[in-house]
């Protein structure tokens, strides 16, 4: 049961003996501050909060109200901006991906694509849209102002080409009303609004408007009344942790205090599509105070291959589960090369805009 567990989650066990043969090499465990725990609290929170938000059904009956009409590829792109912006990267994947596949077209490989990559854009604008930015964000004590405006080219720029793809996309049939197989969905509206209240709050929190204990307090209705919004992913908090010691296990073992600032993005892009971009954002913190290079690396690491982002993953587990073998294949292909071009845009943008004022 244990050698099956572990083969299902193949990077909680490189994790965990990473972690073990670091701290054996040096002679001890990591011990952890709440500075570097604080971060993976508020992504608990923000998973939790996010979880309520998506089981009580306001995403989806909002989405379905705006799945009708000649230009449902670019709504869908609009809308996976908008809610990646405001309701975190994992969710908008989690809604609107059930969404893709319920539409009546013969379009839905591409436009899975198209939303699975434009919820990285709409995520990076925020500190807490993806768990790396969160890290970043809190670990360098960054100004809100300063984190929007130096990532905002980033999302801005490989947003137009997803843009013009979504009116490239085969439309629906004209004089068809109804684009979207009929499903019966129970809004709950007070509880979802209350979690969106409690979703503010812990925003408020990592944007240090808020004292992180203060947050905790909202555990208490939850577990009274509602603890199915508890049921979140453990195993990927835990190797967030896993990697914050294992990140500082090699900085006493390597005894490099610093890494070059102009090495910072290609070693973040690079180790993103090994490692994916969290693991990256959580090795690399510790070598560096160029944030900004590392916001940027991360983000544009999340492109490429499957296992650049944490978030790539899960589409693809959502993917799956409603394709044949032969879509899945479509979708990986699809998905890579796409992928692989949007990395592309963000590195020469990254050039380009080096020796800008925004990296001043």
């Amino acid at each position: 049961m244990i050698i099956h567990f572990f083969k299902s989650e193949l990077l909680l066990l490189f994790s965990i003996l990473c972690y073990l043969v670091s701290s054996a090499y040096i002679g001890h465990f990591h011990h952890y501050s709440w500075y570097e725990v604080r971060p993976i609290f508020l992504l608990f929170m923000l998973f939790v909060t996010m979880k309520g938000v998506e089981k009580n059904g306001l995403l989806q009956w909002i989405t379905g109200k705006i799945d009708k009409g000649n230009i449902v590829a670019f709504k869908m792109v609009i809308l996976a901006f908008l809610f990646s912006f405001i309701m975190t990267i994992d969710v908008s994947l989690v809604v609107l991906l059930p969404i893709v596949f319920s539409i009546k077209s013969t379009s839905k490989i591409p436009l899975a694509v198209l939303v699975a990559l434009t919820v990285h854009l709409g995520a990076a604008l925020t500190p807490f849209g993806t768990p790396q930015n969160l890290f970043i964000y809190n670990l360098y004590s960054i100004n809100l102002l300063d984190f929007i405006y130096t990532i905002a080219p980033f999302s801005l720029v490989l947003f137009l080409p997803l843009i013009i793809t979504s009116f490239l996309l085969k439309q629906f049939p004209k004089n068809q009303h109804t684009h979207v197989r009929k499903r019966k969905l129970k809004v709950s509206f007070y509880p979802t609004f209350l979690y969106i209240g409690l979703f503010f709050i812990v925003v408020g929190a990592v944007l240090h408007l808020l004292n992180p204990w203060f947050v905790l307090i909202l555990l208490i209705p939850i577990l009274l009344y509602d603890r199915e919004s508890l049921k979140i992913d453990y195993i990927l908090l835990f190797i967030f942790l896993l990697f914050l010691g294992i990140s500082h296990n090699m900085k006493e073992i390597l005894m490099i205090n610093s890494l070059p600032s102009h090495h910072i993005f290609f070693f973040s892009v690079l180790l993103s599509q090994l490692i994916s971009n969290v693991p990256t954002t959580l090795l690399l913190s510790p070598f560096t105070s160029d944030w900004k290079s590392l916001l940027w690396g991360t983000n544009v690491g999340g492109f490429g291959t499957i296992i650049a982002a944490m978030a790539n993953l899960i589409a693809y587990r959502l993917v799956k589960k409603h394709t044949s073998k032969d879509e899945m294949q479509r979708y990986i292909k699809y998905f890579t090369l796409s992928g692989i071009g949007l990395l592309l845009i963000g590195i020469v943008s990254f050039f380009i805009l080096q020796k800008s004022f925004i990296f001043a």
